[in-house]
């Protein structure tokens, strides 16, 4: 279900908003995205209330509930007669609205009579009652219902999640216990509080956001799969001007009072591109491990599928576990493997379908999903995915300088274990390497330490990396029109990096082939 109202960054003061507006409105039939019954049962009573309009609820379970007794008509076509009858007898000065949680239950595979009831009550009690069903927020109305107004109802926010742990249960790591429960809805805070409670006798923040991967696992699909790294940006050697930038975008992302203060969109995120094995793909993890979010990793390569229709639906259900599961990371790793033009008279004009609808997500979500995608060739991307306003930035990572080579070895030593310490000549010695290059070099070099049930030494790894032949070297003139177009549509992660510097000499010295004597 595609809501009309896009209720996502506003909370619970924007839904009641939405809802007063309807409910003056006498629209006759809403659509609630909910299966929070008793939640949502609290704010329909309270928006209720200040409208001066009646409440009566009907419990597919315990029948219409008046005032908080029950009555005995539990069938629910007898329920729908009694609303319609109740409708022609309202008056403009006085209007009761009934909600029916659930009731989409037998809108699945509808009765003609229950489908006929509901459009007669839209036709026929114009400015009268409003009736407001609740259901599963993915719930697609059915085609003759296709004109009822659907809202979304809100997750609980961070001041309804710190009502929740008000209490010396929660007194540590409060902040990022908060953080581990947006995105659930409130019954799920509950359990996974109450699960908590038995386990180690209080809200403790380990056994939060374990119980919390366990539970958003369940969300995950053939082209979704989710993980919670345990990579931070402290591990991601250089790229202090990429860095920064994020920490800023951080601040804003979890800072919704700010973001309306000024009228600003949620940050949107960034495409990465470079040099193969330079660490775009770590960089993805370690953002969601820095900012304890979700990584939800979305295959391009799996969306597509022969069956008529089925590969948007696969981009469709992938889309909405992301907004389910926020806030958190989207991670595309060769976002170019699955939103690349074709040939449309190839594929019926599923791939152009297939990107619309991407493009789309990219710029007009307002739900706090920020998109980490990689490339490795740009150049093959229409110019409408590069452009402002898809992305907040596109970042292109180079070879590592000479300072961002220091930082890689110091993260990957002490990665590894190693107790060692990169020396000048060991970094000049590394020129031309990327990160993954120079890690397996290390690797390499632990192993034959292992073999050899021997202390590692700088001279190993030397070693090591003389054995390799780098990409720069052995795709040169691939590398060199790669870093000419990066320089020309990216902006580089370290500040004064001048992509194009050595365009023509990517590798100032003669690349080192074969195992040394």
């Amino acid at each position: 279900m595609e809501p009309l109202f896009k209720e996502e960054t506003g909370g619970i003061i924007q839904f009641r908003a939405q809802l007063t507006e309807l409910i003056r409105a006498r629209t006759p039939l809403i659509y609630l995205g909910t299966i929070e019954v008793k939640r949502s049962l609290e704010e329909i009573r309270i928006v209720s209330s200040e409208v001066g309009a009646d409440l009566q609820i009907f419990n597919l379970a315990s029948g219409l509930l008046t005032a908080g007794r029950e009555k005995t008509n539990t069938d629910p076509i007898g329920v729908l007669d009694m609303i319609l009858n109740h409708a022609k007898k309202s008056t403009l000065e006085k209007q009761t609205v009934w909600a029916l949680p659930l009731f989409h239950l037998l809108l699945r595979q509808p009765e003609a009579l229950i489908l006929s009831k509901l459009r007669d009550f839209i036709e026929f009690n114009k400015f009268m009652d409003t009736v407001i069903i609740t259901g599963s927020s993915d719930f697609t109305l059915p085609p003759e219902l296709s004109d009822v107004p659907a809202i979304d109802f809100p997750l609980p926010n961070r001041q309804e999640i710190k009502a929740l742990l008000d209490c010396s249960l929660a007194e540590k790591n409060k902040e990022r216990i908060e953080k581990a429960f947006l995105g659930l809805e409130r019954h799920e805070i509950e359990n996974l509080i109450a699960r908590s409670l038995v386990r180690k006798g209080g809200i403790e923040l380990e056994t939060i956001e374990s119980l919390r991967e366990e539970l958003l696992q369940k969300r995950a699909n053939d082209c979704l799969e989710i993980h919670f790294p345990k990579e931070s940006l402290d591990q991601v050697g250089g790229m202090e001007t990429f860095k920064q930038w994020l920490e800023q975008r951080k601040s804003a992302f979890f800072d919704a009072e700010a973001l309306q203060q000024w009228n600003l969109p949620p940050p949107k995120g960034i495409l990465l591109t470079g040099v193969p094995g330079c660490g775009k793909s770590l960089v993805c993890k370690a953002i969601a491990g820095s900012w304890g979010l979700p990584l939800l990793h979305l295959d391009p390569s799996k969306i597509y599928s022969s069956s008529l229709g089925a590969s948007e639906k696969n981009l469709h259900d992938s889309l909405r576990v992301a907004r389910s599961v926020s806030p958190c990371i989207l991670w595309i790793d060769e976002i170019e493997k699955g939103f690349s033009p074709t040939d449309s008279q190839t594929d019926g004009g599923v791939s152009k379908r297939i990107l619309g609808a991407f493009l789309h997500f990219l710029q007009e979500r307002s739900y706090p999903v920020f998109v980490a995608a990689t490339s490795n060739d740009l150049s093959s991307l229409l110019p409408e995915m590069l452009r402002k306003g898809r992305w907040d930035e596109i970042f292109f990572i180079d070879l590592p300088s000479t300072k961002e080579r220091q930082s890689i070895f110091k993260a990957l030593l002490q990665k590894y274990r190693c107790p060692l310490e990169a020396d000048d000549d060991l970094v000049s010695f590394s020129e031309g390497y990327s990160g993954a290059e120079i890690e397996q070099a290390i690797i390499a070099a632990a192993y034959d330490a292992l073999f050899r049930k021997s202390a590692i030494h700088l001279f190993d790894i030397k070693r090591s990396l003389r054995a390799i032949i780098p990409l720069a070297a052995s795709m040169k003139e691939k590398i060199e029109n790669l870093r000419i177009w990066g320089h020309a549509v990216a902006r580089p992660v370290t500040h004064g990096r001048n992509l194009t510097a050595n365009a023509g000499n990517v590798l100032p010295f003669t690349p080192r082939v074969g195992e040394p004597a």
